[in-house]
């Protein structure tokens, strides 16, 4: 299977706007039953962020979000996010972030203070709202965290049709 780039912005709608160079183009989910050497792409199962004390990163990430700490190992924190995971690792090793970021969905976006920032140790960060982007959990992992009651606006429940995965 390939993938095809575009040079403009046409048929590109929603949350993926801001892809105004290169966008993906849409695929339907009944149409990917190509055969292929190569390992599909299905997910992220953890982001690892370098910081500099792991516990004064804890206390900062906790005071603009509620996590459970699902472990931790040899300077490193795990913040659960039901099925994936977030990594705080003690040690930053580079400069500050500049166009690099990674975004993090919440619940409720109304309570976080910023949506985009620099944490101390030079992460850029942006937050997003569950019901406002194509991102879905499963059924029983919103319910295992405590978010069934977590809906998609009709926005993101057409990109999700547009994409076949509805």
């Amino acid at each position: 299977m390939a993938v095809r780039f575009n040079d403009s912005n046409e048929g590109v709608s929603g949350s993926a706007a801001f892809f105004t160079k290169l966008s993906l183009t849409a695929y339907s989910a009944a149409n990917v039953n190509l055969v292929s050497d190569k390992a599909r792409l299905v997910g992220v199962n953890h982001v690892v962020l370098e910081v500099g004390d792991l516990e004064e990163a804890l206390e900062w990430y906790g005071r603009i979000f509620e996590f459970e700490l699902r472990g931790r190992h040899r300077g490193m924190a795990f913040l659960d996010m039901g099925d994936q995971f977030l990594v705080l690792a003690e040690g930053r090793s580079q400069e500050p972030d500049g166009a690099r970021h990674f975004g993090l969905v919440v619940d409720d976006l109304s309570k976080v203070p910023r949506k985009d920032f620099h944490d101390p140790w030079g992460n850029h960060v942006q937050v997003v709202q569950y019901s406002e982007i194509q991102f879905s959990k499963i059924p029983s992992v919103l319910n295992g965290m405590g978010l069934d009651e977590l809906e998609k606006s009709p926005s993101a429940l057409d990109e999700l049709r547009e994409k076949g995965l509805l």
